[in-house]
C-alpha cells in the first residue's frame, strides 16, 4: 500500500464511509468492506479483530500516516464499510503490487 491511497481514504472518511479504531468497528452492528491495520499497530489491534470476517490489510503506512489521511492524530486500524471504496483501494493495492 502506498501514498496514492491516502486521498481515496480521505474522501471515504468525508463521505462517511470508515471506522475508526477497534471500538467503534467492534461495535458496529454490520460486516465491514475491508480493515486496513497499521504497520505499528499493537499485537492487541490485531488480536481484537481477530474473530472478523473481513478481508483484512497490515499496510505499510503507520498509524501516524493512517490518521493523518483521515483528519485525526493517528489510528491504528480502519475498517471500510462501503463495497465501492473498498473497491478502488484494493484496485491501488493491486496496482501497486504490480509496479513493484
Amino acid at each position: 500500500m502506498d501514498k496514492n491511497l491516502l486521498p481515496t481514504l480521505g474522501l471515504a472518511r468525508r463521505a462517511g464511509k470508515l471506522l475508526l479504531g477497534v471500538a467503534s468497528i467492534q461495535s458496529y452492528p454490520r460486516s465491514v468492506e475491508l480493515l486496513i491495520i497499521a504497520s505499528d499497530a499493537s499485537p492487541r489491534v490485531t488480536r481484537a479483530l481477530a474473530g472478523r470476517k473481513e478481508s483484512s490489510v497490515v499496510s505499510e503506512l503507520t498509524k501516524v500516516e493512517l490518521g493523518h489521511a483521515v483528519g485525526c492524530k493517528q489510528t491504528a486500524v480502519i475498517a471500510v464499510t462501503d463495497a465501492g471504496f473498498a473497491g478502488a483501494i484494493r484496485k491501488k493495492m493491486e496496482l501497486q503490487e504490480e509496479n513493484v
